[in-house]
């Protein structure tokens, strides 16, 4: 999976289960701040300069398509965490968010991935 999907991903998880709009997500592993914007059911991406829709399928369950690489993921809600497939890698992916700090773990890849929300 690719890290700017997996931004995106807990970008969009952290502002439904926060129920808050936030404008940037911090990659902890490479010390730089990605910006975004949240408006109704799209997000606009500026580190990839594209918009990311969302359906919301019922009240824990969501559909994104990433009109950049043109892909679907899934999203799964549950309290804090998170989990869902993204169908352009084939993978499965989960997480949790405890205050503004995501941890994303990436199946494919097998790696666990930190980020901080503002």
């Amino acid at each position: 999976m690719l890290n700017e999907i997996e931004r995106v991903i807990s970008y969009i998880a952290a502002c439904l289960i926060h129920n808050k709009k936030f404008y940037h997500i911090y990659a902890l592993e490479n010390n730089k701040y990605f910006d975004y914007s949240f408006s109704g059911y799209n997000v606009y991406d500026y580190s990839r300069e594209c918009f990311c829709s969302i359906s919301k399928l019922s009240p824990s369950k969501y559909n994104i398509f990433d009109y950049k690489i043109q892909n679907f993921i899934t999203l799964d809600l549950n309290g804090n965490n998170f989990s869902g497939y993204d169908y352009k890698s084939s993978s499965f992916y989960n997480g949790v968010i405890n205050n503004n700090i995501i941890t994303f773990f990436s199946y494919k890849t097998g790696k666990y991935t930190k980020y901080l929300v503002s």
